[in-house]
């Protein structure tokens, strides 16, 4: 019933497939292949959008150092979609302006305001 599908994974898709190169908000994983990890992150990087992104391995501090490398505003390690209510959210490019949640968050809802006050007096002469 209606627009929705079960989660599903899509084998042999290249940039052409609006599901690479558009951002797609539903249950579905592209596969694409890569020759190697620079080819991978150039490849994730060359796009208009960078709302989040996510690296996979056993070697954790490889896999942080590569997602330090996306061109998103959140890069998770062997999890996807892990948000907090202290942590920024939000994205990059053309994924959205300004962040969500923590201090940031809260921080693009205000508006500085700098009031300047001498606390010394001038006398005048009259």
């Amino acid at each position: 019933q209606g627009y929705v599908y079960e989660p599903t994974i899509i084998a042999d898709v290249d940039e052409s497939f609006k599901i690479v190169s558009e951002e797609q908000f539903g249950p579905a994983l592209p596969i694409v292949k890569y020759k190697n990890v620079d080819e991978a992150v150039a490849r994730a990087n060359d796009t208009k959008y960078g709302l989040g992104g996510s690296v996979w391995g056993s070697d954790f501090q490889k896999a942080a150092e590569i997602a330090s490398n996306l061109e998103c505003g959140t890069s998770w390690v062997n999890q996807h979609l892990a948000i907090t209510p202290i942590t920024p959210f939000g994205g990059v490019k053309w994924s959205g302006i300004g962040r969500e949640n923590g201090k940031w968050g809260l921080q693009a809802f205000l508006e500085p305001h700098c009031i300047n006050v001498k606390k010394t007096t001038i006398k005048a002469a009259l």
